[in-house]
């Protein structure tokens, strides 16, 4: 991380991942019993991978980009793996956040997100939040391209804990076959600066 300037810091990483593969394709049905590659089984232990991201930051604005795979491995037959880098095959997310303090105790956050993989479309979300007598309570919504939309309710207890609860409406085709999901989550703040700001504390996130 380096400071630039006394209320914004950058920040990089690089992290190393191992992949573990299975496929059982021994289960798969096929129009030909002896094709060679639904024979046998796979197991891949130990593919090597790495996470790049980078994050710049202040107290009301945050942008941030990360690429979750550097490399592809690719199971080539039934043992044989590839790996290589391909800049065209690279997925990323670009994701960013800004927050208006409408008084002194309440708060207005909205957020984006882009993202782009290989062999999908490209997938963006947008997400707006209002939260209350300093964060402790909040609600809002979100909607993603690839056609749902969201309701957002958030409680924080303990200047600590945060408790999300969200229900996700599908009006895509997924619609004919679901009613639509729930989603919790529990976040714990550990209240520790990433950087020291004239005595405050910042956090990239919202």
């Amino acid at each position: 991380s380096f400071q630039l300037t006394s209320k914004s810091a950058l920040s990089f990483s690089l992290s190393p991942k191992f992949g573990f593969v299975q496929e059982k394709r021994t289960d798969l049905t096929t129009a030909n019993d002896y094709d060679p590659l639904t024979n046998t089984n796979i197991q891949q232990n130990g593919l090597f991978n790495a996470e790049f991201g980078s994050y710049f930051f202040q107290d009301n604005f945050y942008v941030g980009a990360v690429i979750p795979n550097l490399l592809r491995n690719n199971i080539v037959g039934t043992n044989n793996v590839e790996t290589y880098f391909s800049p065209k095959e690279t997925g990323w997310f670009v994701h960013s956040g800004y927050e208006w303090k409408t008084n002194r105790a309440n708060h207005l956050n909205a957020s984006a997100l882009v993202k782009s993989d290989l062999g999908s479309s490209l997938h963006a979300e947008l997400n707006l939040l209002y939260q209350l007598n300093n964060r402790k309570f909040g609600f809002g919504g979100s909607y993603r391209t690839s056609r749902a939309l969201l309701g957002i309710i958030k409680f924080t207890a303990f200047n600590q804990f945060s408790f999300f609860y969200s229900y996700q409406y599908n009006f895509s085709n997924l619609m004919n076959y679901q009613n639509g999901s729930h989603e919790l989550m529990l976040v714990f703040d550990r209240k520790k600066n990433i950087m020291n700001f004239s005595g405050k504390r910042y956090t990239p996130r919202f």
